[in-house]
């Protein structure tokens, strides 16, 4: 079985939103150290869709995450993206 990468999951990110604006590693905030590990903008007319995506590749990475809340003001969506089975849907 091959050990995914948060890399591998970020290309596919990068492949899955090709015709929109795509930013790996967003800051987020003046000054930040806070990073998406990707936001998008959705090129459509109305009306302007942001989608923010955190990246996690390790369940304790998951657990010990208490910044993602600061990223829903500049998402109108937001994900975590990870292998299968890693974080539960009602988490």
């Amino acid at each position: 079985m091959k050990i995914v990468q948060a890399s591998d999951l970020l290309e596919m990110l990068a492949q899955r939103h090709a015709d929109a604006v795509f930013v790996p590693e967003c800051k987020v905030g003046e000054a930040s150290s806070r990073r998406l590990d990707a936001w998008v903008l959705l090129k459509t007319w109305s009306p302007p869709t942001t989608i923010g995506y955190e990246i996690k590749v390790e369940r304790s990475d998951f657990l010990r995450d208490n910044k993602w809340t600061e990223y829903l003001s500049v998402c109108d969506e937001f994900y975590f993206v990870c292998p299968r089975g890693l974080i539960a849907p009602e988490e």
